[in-house]
This record gives structure tokens, sequence and C-alpha cells, in this order.
């Protein structure tokens, strides 16, 4: 769309995302505003801020969350496609251990 190389995707989420998120708590955080003109100036004032505060946070963090994120969880092997192994089914009272999709 842009031309930005793909190895800076995780920058371009960073930007996307802590925008995203300092809109919405900006905007939470504006909402007692007396008129909506105030509300409005107030929001994207804020935002602007939150904006800037949070996304060197968010980009140099990304790394570090994505990091314990993996440590956290674990990889699950698939099978083929259509048959998934179900290891903790009790083999004396399942007809069989597979499940098929179709």
């Amino acid at each position: 769309m842009f031309g930005i190389p793909r190895r800076y995707s995780h920058f371009i989420f960073g930007v996307i995302q802590a925008g995203l998120t300092s809109l919405i708590a900006a905007g939470i955080a504006s909402f007692p505003s007396p008129n909506p003109v105030q509300f409005f100036s107030h929001w994207l004032s804020s935002w602007l801020v939150a904006w800037i505060a949070i996304l060197p946070v968010v980009v140099l963090a990304a790394p570090a969350i994505r990091a314990i994120s993996v440590a956290l969880t674990r990889y699950v092997r698939r099978v083929s496609g259509d048959v998934r192994f179900w290891p903790k089914a009790d083999m004396s009272l399942c007809a069989a251990h597979v499940r098929y999709r179709g």
C-alpha cells in the first residue's frame, strides 16, 4: 500500500496500537466535559500528548511482551488438516482416538 518494507511491520503495528489505545483512553478521560466543543478539543489535545508519551513505550516493550507471551504458551503440533488426536482420551472407554472433520 505505502511501500514500507515488511520488516518494519512491528513498528507500524506499534504506532497504530498506541494511537488507537491512547485515542480511546483520552476519550474516556475527556467524557465528563460540559459541552461537545470542549469535549472534542480536550480529547484531541490529550490524545496527542498521550500518543507521544505511549508510542516509545509500546514500540520498545513489544519485543519483551512477545517473548513473555511465547514463554507462557506452548506450541501445539498439528497433525494433518482434517485429523486431530486426543492424547488425554481414555482408550478403554473410547471407540477411537481420532476425530475426522468432514
